[in-house]
């Protein structure tokens, strides 16, 4: 607990230190009194100086990446992952869709996925190089529903950049998902799958050698 004095005693700029460390977004709880009314307010978003945050990076999509109606989108084809990737909003990839992704190369969706593959037409996310892992899946805040369906993720680490640390390989964090018919394999994070604060559900969901 930490108290603060009021601003009309002092109303200049006052610097908290803390302990804290990573991201606390939505955990933070702010309580304020003032002739006997408390209100309470917790933090949106974490704020970082000199820091680098991945969430926040804009990046050139690839031309593999277009976008109609306010919706990303990736056709089918076997496409190349050099750099992280940041989608800005939700993404839909097509049946067939391989994705090589180089080391420690990360992907970044602030928005919702919908990757519906099919048995015969699987969509893969894969590291370019067998002995090479990349960084992970992390979806950010959505406010639609996220579908990944008849899909394969190998050769995961968790994302360590910035300020982010995390311990799960496929993150979806504040963002509802369905997953279905899925196979996670490879991974050398300490787990798989995160999902954080979300809803859920899983059906016929593989891990191996994770």
């Amino acid at each position: 607990e930490i108290k603060v004095p009021s601003y009309l005693s002092n109303n200049s700029s006052l610097v908290i230190n803390t302990n804290l460390k990573g991201l606390h977004d939505r955990k933070i709880k702010i309580i304020s009194e003032y002739k006997n009314k408390t209100s309470e307010m917790i933090n949106s978003i974490s704020l970082y100086k000199n820091v680098l945050n991945p969430l926040l990076i804009k990046n050139e999509l690839p031309n593999f990446v277009s976008k109609k109606d306010n919706i990303y989108k990736i056709d089918k084809g076997v496409w190349n992952i050099d750099t992280d990737l940041t989608i800005p909003g939700d993404l839909e990839i097509m049946p067939g869709t391989i994705l090589k992704i180089n080391e420690n190369v990360s992907i970044i969706i602030n928005g919702s996925i919908k990757a519906h593959g099919k048995p015969s037409d699987k969509i893969i996310f894969k590291s370019i190089n067998d002995n090479t892992k990349w960084n992970g899946l992390y979806v950010n805040n959505s406010q639609n529903l996220s579908e990944i369906s008849f899909a394969e993720f190998s050769n995961t680490k968790g994302l360590r950049k910035g300020i982010m640390n995390l311990t799960g390989a496929i993150v979806f964090y504040n963002s509802d998902i369905n997953i279905d018919n899925v196979i996670f394999s490879n991974n050398s994070a300490e787990d798989s799958l995160n999902i954080i604060e979300s809803n859920y559900k899983l059906t016929n969901v593989i891990f191996e050698n994770t």
